[in-house]
């Protein structure tokens, strides 16, 4: 049965989602021509869509889509706050790692209780209780509910992030190298078809010999550092 509180909501919803359409998009240069302007309320109200998108990704997770947008554009503002035109990387690019760190956390905070089903507080055989994940396992403290319960074969949604986040990074990072750097360091770490191959393989590639392969990684490697420690997210 739908409650009016429920109808409400949705009809807020609605609004809310009709309301950020009249937002235009905006393109690189006006983003970038914003931020030297210091017009953050442009940039969050132009993307407020762009949270939209990233926050249905993560519904029936255990919080509302209305939960989910509120905390993703906590993220935008913070965003917004950090974002540096001067990198000349478009505001979403930088943005979409603050609003799924947002989220993300958002949903790690709600979990942190175990919560009974209603049908099996009808029952009435137990006395029911809210229990963290924090509590101990065993009498004498050794491990947490959270230790054990946690299912190690399932991927780390943080640890994901961080990892895509990474690769988004040295993507953008490969941009300052030459053409026969890139294709060093995307064969020395598998960014080409997961296959890492040795000095002497993509020596035979490229038609230079192992050790002009070598060099040429170890001035890639010194050029990368160099770029990823100017990049927005790094700072």
């Amino acid at each position: 049965m739908i409650t009016s509180q429920q109808t409400r909501g949705s009809c807020a919803l609605s609004r809310y989602l009709s309301d950020i359409r009249r937002y235009p998009s905006l393109s690189k240069q006006q983003e970038l021509e914003l931020g030297a302007q210091g017009a953050r309320d442009e940039l969050i109200e132009s993307n407020l869509g762009f949270v939209v998108k990233i926050a249905c990704e993560y519904l029936n997770r255990g919080l509302a889509l209305e939960d989910l947008l509120n905390e993703g554009n906590v993220g935008l503002v913070r965003a917004a706050a950090r974002y540096d035109h001067r990198k000349g990387i478009k505001f979403i690019t930088y943005a979409s790692f603050w609003v799924r760190k947002a989220i993300l956390k958002a949903l790690a905070d709600q979990s942190c209780v175990v919560r009974v089903p209603e049908y099996q507080r009808r029952k009435g055989a137990v006395r029911v209780r809210a229990v963290s994940l924090d509590d101990p396992a065993e009498s004498d403290g050794s491990a947490r509910l959270l230790d054990v319960l946690a299912d190690t074969r399932s991927a780390d949604p943080e640890r994901e992030l961080a990892k895509d986040q990474e690769l988004a990074l040295l993507k953008l990072g490969l941009r300052c190298l030459g053409p026969k750097e890139r294709a060093v360091i995307a064969w020395r770490f598998g960014l080409v078809r997961s296959e890492v191959l040795t000095l002497k393989e993509i020596g035979e590639h490229l038609g230079i010999s192992r050790e002009r392969v070598r060099q040429i990684e170890m001035i890639a490697r010194q050029k990368l550092r160099s770029a990823l420690t100017r990049l927005p997210c790094r700072s």
